[in-house]
């Protein structure tokens, strides 16, 4: 972003050392070179807001005049971004323009966009190809190649994932984007996407987010993942992707927590992945399939121990976790937690029979 006068406009919550300057940062301020999160609005913005809109936020695209300059002019936007990609949370009145061969020249910017629109609608096209995107529907900005799209009064939220992430995932040569945009729709770790999206979202309503970076991490990895032509994992750095599969993964089997045949080809099958990979992905991890769901089950049972009522019996919670056997369970279960699943109850209950 270009420096300007709008300072008061910004709200910083981290900054990258290397990407800012001085002068744009709050007094004093701790510097993280991990990620960094950001609020920006036109309420406080010096002069016209949409001006300041297009020339801060769309630097590298060309924002049409308004037709109507007397109208209302209003955005809002959240970021969190780290060195992999950025998170964005949006809403903005009408606005349209391009990205011009002229912006590619003068502003080098290959970063591709994953977006889900939460309200109005969005109109694009590059080259040949239209895409118009509603409510609950995903859309695909490459600002690798010219474009013109144009949006009513909206909220979106997005993924700008960084050209060297998406290189190392898809080679220097991407596929067209109306096929990424049907392999991101089709992909069956969509929803876990769009759920890591919603907890970001969530998460910067709070006044101390300090899991953003975290968040982050996990949708980007969740978002390359996803983006590959082939379900089965590139040889690249193990820490890479695997973290966002084994949450998918762990949220699966979560799921289907009270299924006793629970196993790993089923969590595979219900990713759209094969087994193999799941197994590289938790192994890079140093985790387990079997050590999840055994330890996610535990843990399921004892909420439910926790939380029963008169009557319920131990093997009855049990069953609604998939576990069948008592006798192993309880012997598991103190185990994993010191003490026995009676115990437990006995403490709610003053009864330390099952």
């Amino acid at each position: 972003m270009p420096h300007g006068r709008h300072r008061s406009a910004w709200h910083w919550v981290r900054a990258l050392s290397d990407r800012w300057t001085e002068d744009e940062r709050l007094v004093g301020h701790v510097i993280d070179s991990a990620w960094f999160r950001l609020r920006l609005s036109t309420v406080g913005a010096d002069g016209d807001p949409y001006d300041f809109w297009r020339n801060r936020v769309y630097y590298d695209f060309a924002a049409d005049r308004r037709v109507d300059p007397k109208a209302r002019f209003v955005a809002h936007a959240e970021l969190v971004a780290s060195p992999r990609g950025e998170f964005v949370h949006a809403r903005s009145s009408d606005l349209s323009g391009s990205r011009t061969r002229a912006s590619l020249t003068a502003l080098e910017n290959s970063n591709l966009t994953i977006g889900l629109i939460l309200a109005g609608q969005r109109d694009y096209e590059m080259g040949d190809w239209r895409h118009r995107a509603r409510a609950g529907d995903l859309y695909l900005y490459d600002s690798s190649q010219p474009s013109r799209l144009s949006m009513s009064d909206h909220r979106v939220v997005y993924l700008s994932l960084k050209a060297d992430a998406v290189d190392r995932v898809l080679g220097p040569n991407r596929p067209e984007p109306v096929l990424l945009l049907q392999r991101l729709s089709q992909a069956p770790l969509r929803r876990f996407l769009e759920m890591q999206l919603a907890l970001l979202v969530e998460n910067d309503r709070r006044p101390a987010p300090a899991d953003s970076g975290r968040l982050l991490d996990i949708a980007i990895d969740l978002a390359l993942l996803m983006l590959q032509q082939a379900p089965d994992l590139p040889d690249i750095d193990p820490g890479e992707l695997r973290r966002g599969l084994v949450m998918a993964a762990q949220r699966q089997i979560i799921q289907q927590i009270d299924n006793p045949r629970l196993d790993a080809d089923l969590v595979a099958s219900g990713l759209g992945i094969s087994r193999a990979t799941l197994y590289r992905a938790f192994a890079g991890q140093g985790l387990t399939i079997a050590g999840q769901i055994r330890m996610l089950r535990l843990i399921r049972a004892r909420h439910l121990i926790e939380r029963s009522t008169v009557g319920q019996t131990i093997s009855d919670l049990a069953h609604h976790c998939g576990i069948e056997d008592s006798v192993h369970f309880a012997r598991q279960f103190r185990q994993f937690f010191g003490v026995r699943p009676s115990e437990i109850k006995g403490i709610r209950f003053g009864d330390v029979g099952a």
